[in-house]
């Protein structure tokens, strides 16, 4: 089954300005799913998406971020985790970043498309806010 969310965002169309408190639930994108299909094919346009604000988004999210097509996008926060998270060391605390793709913690070449703008999403956004991660060596160089 597709993200319910995507479902509901291909029909707004006109949507200028979307904000979602996630809670840390997981936003599944499960691509051999037949319903996936036109959304792994077209992704989700949002043609006139200027502003997007995702809090508290598990770190799942970023992958389904790809698929949202918002070429008009000028500002975009993300606050991945729970927001107190920041604020914890070790495996309660904020997601981490590295440039090895076999590590246990996250690839960064996810994150680096999204702030440079990866092709199929559109332009990359004119204002970045990126709350609650942490980077290893190396890793946050990648992104920019």
């Amino acid at each position: 089954m597709a993200p319910p969310i995507f479902n509901t965002l291909k029909r707004w169309t006109s949507l200028e300005s979307l904000t979602i408190d996630f809670l840390c639930a997981w936003l599944l994108v499960p691509e051999m799913d037949p319903a996936m299909a036109p959304f792994l094919q077209n992704g989700v346009p949002l043609p006139k998406l200027r502003r997007i604000h995702l809090s508290q988004m598990n770190i799942g999210g970023l992958y389904a971020l790809k698929f949202l097509k918002m070429p008009l996008l000028l500002e975009m926060y993300l606050s991945l985790e729970m927001d107190d998270s920041v604020d914890r060391l070790g495996e309660d605390g904020p997601p981490t970043f590295v440039t090895n793709r076999n590590s246990d913690f996250i690839d960064v070449g996810l994150l680096a498309d999204l702030i440079r703008g990866d092709p199929e999403m559109g332009t990359p956004p004119r204002s970045l806010h990126i709350k609650a991660v942490s980077f290893t060596n190396g890793a946050l160089f990648r992104v920019f």
